[in-house]
């Protein structure tokens, strides 16, 4: 008698599977690697920095450029074959990467190329786990298993680079971010995984954008609270 598959994290929703989730968060460690490689791009060249940091119109363009295509995209990516979404999630995340690594710098005084990279590992590891294991990282045990792959990424990272505690908090907002959109997001088929990592990022731009306003005015609130002590 054949024996039952190992039950998931969660109870998988209708039409999801491991293998599925698997397959997406697999994607979307492909887009996160591209924009940590497009932020890092941004800080390492003194050119880009210059036209980003230095120029606020630059700088405003790139962002509303991102959340140009990101609007565009918003709803309508489910269906789409692996082509068209695999290059849409490629050219979102380029141009994410690209955006918020000049965004942070200016804004937060924080690095994001690391926080991506983080995003990357823990989703890499999140897939593979998922293939070997045969279970899905669903609901809140999903979550918070997610959270907990990314704070041993973080970790390792931020350890190696010798990173600022700015930066680990910079990582851990966009790793807390990344497993809430991810845990609740069903996986999507085979074929149809790179729409379901696309619709995924779309709903982690959302989140990651309105990041350094909250950074910036939670700074400027202790920044005022220590000036009334």
């Amino acid at each position: 008698m054949p024996r039952p598959p190992p039950p998931s994290a969660d109870p998988a929703p209708a039409g999801d599977s491991p293998a599925r989730s698997a397959a997406v968060f697999g994607w979307l460690a492909t887009g996160l690697g591209l924009a940590a490689g497009a932020a890092f791009g941004v800080v390492a060249s003194p050119a880009a920095m210059a036209a980003l940091v230095l120029e606020p119109g630059a700088l405003f363009g790139a962002c509303l450029a991102a959340v140009a295509l990101a609007l565009a995209l918003w709803g309508r990516v489910e269906g789409w074959g692996p082509w068209s979404a695999g290059a849409a999630l490629a050219a979102l995340a380029l141009l994410t990467g690209t955006a918020t690594g000049g965004l942070f710098v200016a804004h937060v005084g924080s690095a994001i190329a690391p926080s991506f990279g983080v995003g990357a590992a823990t989703f890499a590891a999140a897939a593979a786990w998922g293939r070997a294991t045969g279970r899905a990282l669903r609901g809140p045990r999903g979550f918070l298993a997610l959270a907990a792959l990314g704070a041993a990424a973080g970790t390792a990272i931020h350890g190696l680079l010798g990173s600022p505690l700015r930066d680990w908090g910079t990582t851990a907002a966009v790793v807390l971010a990344l497993a809430l959109v991810a845990s609740r997001r069903p996986g999507a088929g085979a074929a149809a995984a790179p729409a379901g990592a696309l619709a995924a990022y779309l709903d982690f731009v959302a989140l990651v954008l309105v990041l350094p306003w909250i950074a910036r005015r939670w700074g400027d609130g202790a920044r005022s609270s220590r000036i009334r002590i």
